[in-house]
């Protein structure tokens, strides 16, 4: 069936997931690629800004061997408490009663 298809000239279409994939990267790309992955901008922002992938960016900045900058690497976000600590403050019974009758 595809021989047939390639006979009269018929091409499938992308689907839209798919458009871009197995583009090949510019020499543009890559050296925006590495601007932007080594000043320690989000993986999200650097696939939006050069309309590809988040695994394409983290792919390609690997293969390269870029590196993202300490701060970056190793950020950690602050824990979100549902009660403030001065609550916490009473006898272990009252806060495994508080633990087990939210």
């Amino acid at each position: 069936m595809a021989e047939r298809a390639l006979r009269l000239g018929l091409n499938r279409e992308r689907e839209p997931y798919r458009q871009g994939a197995s583009k090949h990267w510019t020499e543009e790309e890559k050296s925006k690629l590495t601007r932007l992955y080594e000043a320690g901008v989000p993986i999200p922002d650097i696939a939006a800004e050069l309309r590809r992938g988040q695994r394409a960016i983290v792919g390609k900045a690997s293969k390269l061997k870029l590196r993202r900058p300490r701060e970056v690497k190793w950020e950690r976000l602050e824990p979100t408490w549902r009660e403030s600590i001065e609550t916490l403050n009473g006898s272990q019974q009252e806060s495994l009663g508080r633990l087990l009758c939210p």
